[in-house]
């Protein structure tokens, strides 16, 4: 979940002492404006992936894309179809700069390792940065990045935990139930005592879950509680926030799970 930097203006009163002249009346200060810097920076979705949809300025090769994983408080892994460049940024206004770069030592060939430097030098141009609902904008000089959010597609994630609300947070048996987000819109759950199928749409940092089709099965009655709290929170529309290590799903109620992508 986003958390809006307070803004801190620290005044400096400078008093002249000149000679054994009386002092002048203190001429009022003028007011402080915010510098550029302090501005609210955009909200820095951690935890989440983007996958580029289009590129502006230079072609990919075939069968390749830019994969972002924003991981962290201002730190980006980032993929072009060969070796992973993990970054240490941080958010100047409008623009991402990178503070440092590490670079893994796969084995590719040459095209491929041209285009691993091509995404290392676009980041050190220090790229603009637009996010809107789902779609991430990076745009250095004349080539553009447009990038889809897709933290929950292609993953199952593990149901770990359950969220009361107020920040109490309900324990679960590891290993029983699990939730896919499918990029067709599908969505397949397994709860313990049953399986769900349906359909989502995604829109902005939320989901909204069509009706679910419902396969029971025997299951133990420790598992109840679970399968409770599964089929509450996927109705309707389900904001998605991202944590350090998770996702947490908040259904309508208030109440929701907390998800660790599956190994």
């Amino acid at each position: 979940m986003s958390v809006k930097p307070i803004k801190i203006v620290t005044a400096i009163l400078i008093i002249t002492v000149s000679g054994c002249t009386e002092p002048s009346p203190a001429s009022p200060s003028p007011s402080a404006s915010p510098s550029p810097s302090a501005e609210s920076a955009p909200y820095w979705p951690a935890g989440h992936t983007f996958v580029s949809t289009a590129v502006t300025g230079y072609s990919l090769l075939a069968g390749t894309n830019v994969t972002l994983r924003l991981t962290g408080t201002k730190a980006i892994s980032a993929n072009a179809g060969c070796n992973y460049a993990d970054m240490d940024v941080h958010l100047d206004q409008n623009r991402i700069v990178t503070d440092g770069i590490r670079q893994s030592a796969m084995g590719c060939d040459d095209p491929r390792y041209q285009q691993d430097n091509w995404l290392i030098g676009f980041f050190e141009e220090g790229p603009e940065y637009e996010i809107k609902d789902v779609d991430l904008t990076l745009t250095a000089g004349k080539t553009i990045i447009r990038l889809a959010d897709r933290t929950l597609s292609r993953n199952v994630w593990e149901v770990v935990a359950g969220l009361a609300g107020g920040g109490e947070t309900i324990a679960y048996p590891s290993g029983k139930a699990s939730i896919t987000f499918l990029e067709n819109g599908a969505i397949s759950v397994t709860t313990g005592c049953a399986t769900l199928k349906g359909t989502g749409s995604f829109t902005g940092r939320a989901v909204t879950v069509g009706p679910l089709t419902r396969a029971s099965q025997p299951c133990d009655a420790s598992l109840t509680e679970l399968d409770a709290a599964i089929t509450r929170t996927l109705q309707g529309t389900v904001s998605v926030e991202a944590e350090e290590s998770t996702i947490e799903l908040i259904g309508p109620d208030g109440t929701g799970l907390a998800l660790r992508e599956q190994q």
